[in-house]
Order: structure tokens, then C-alpha cells, then sequence
């Protein structure tokens, strides 16, 4: 009578638990900035858009190059996370947008090489200079030091 019961859950067991197991190792996408698609960049010529046009087209610029406002960039990133690890960048992209000197029509849009710009973090620390003091030095070390109110 025993395995009559145990028989159909077994099977049931089996059946099922890989489906789950499966599903949890798909990954997790997301897109992180302003990823533009190849088509969004189809869409804007030099010479005949507008600076309203591009930020229709591909709205707000991720930044604005510090010394020359003329030039725009949009950068995005599509990432994939599996389980509990830190996600992995699969693809990345930065676009620049370029105006004439008139500040207004498109003189030139281009991608740029993901790996010119990238600066790989290290586990090191900086070293940061000057008095090295303790929990203990730090607490008494200000006992006794409050400010007296000025009349």
C-alpha cells in the first residue's frame, strides 16, 4: 500500500524538479544606460537631422564632452546575470554625436570601440597617507574636547 503512494510522487518528482532546475539558470538580462540599436542610428544624417531630432531619436546623451559641447555620447551596456554572480557585460556600445560649429545640425555620428575607453578595476587599494589611529586612540583621544560657547 506503501509504494502505491511513494510510486506516483516519485514520478511526479521527476518530472517536474528538472524543469525547475533548469529555469533557474537562465540568465537575468538587463540594459544599463542608453543602449542604442542600429536602427536608431540609421535614422539620423548628418547634415539633415537636428539637435531636437537626435534627442527624439534617441533621447537625453549619457554625457556631454567636457570641453566641447558640441559632442555628445551615449553609452549602454546589455548584461547577463546567472544564479548569484556578478552580471557579465555581453555587449556594449557608445555612440557619439557630433554638431556643427552652428550648434544645431548633425556633422557627424559614429560608434566607438567599447575597449578604448575601458579601464579594468584591480583588487588593489590605494594607499592613503597621513595618521593611522585606532577605535580606541580615536574615542579617547577626543574625551575632553568640546567646544566652549563664546560669549
Amino acid at each position: 500500500m506503501q509504494n502505491r503512494k511513494i510510486l506516483p510522487t516519485l514520478i511526479l518528482a521527476l518530472t517536474v524538479a528538472p524543469g525547475f532546475l533548469l529555469s533557474s539558470c537562465a540568465p537575468v538580462t538587463a540594459t544599463r544606460g542608453n543602449y542604442i540599436e542600429l536602427w536608431q542610428i540609421e535614422e539620423i544624417a548628418p547634415g539633415k537631422n537636428t539637435k531636437d531630432d537626435v534627442l527624439h531619436i534617441l533621447g537625453s546623451p549619457t554625457t556631454i564632452a567636457p570641453f566641447d559641447d558640441r559632442t555628445w555620447y551615449y553609452l549602454g551596456q546589455n548584461t547577463a546575470r546567472r544564479g548569484v554572480f556578478s552580471p557579465e557585460i555581453v555587449d556594449e556600445k557608445i555612440v557619439m554625436v557630433r554638431f556643427a560649429k552652428d550648434g544645431h545640425t548633425v556633422e557627424e555620428i559614429r560608434n566607438i570601440d567599447p575597449a578604448r575607453g575601458n579601464i579594468e578595476p584591480t583588487g588593489e587599494e590605494t594607499p592613503t597617507y597621513g595618521n593611522e589611529t585606532t577605535v580606541f586612540q580615536q574615542f579617547f583621544g577626543n574625551l575632553g574636547r568640546f567646544n566652549v560657547p563664546q560669549e
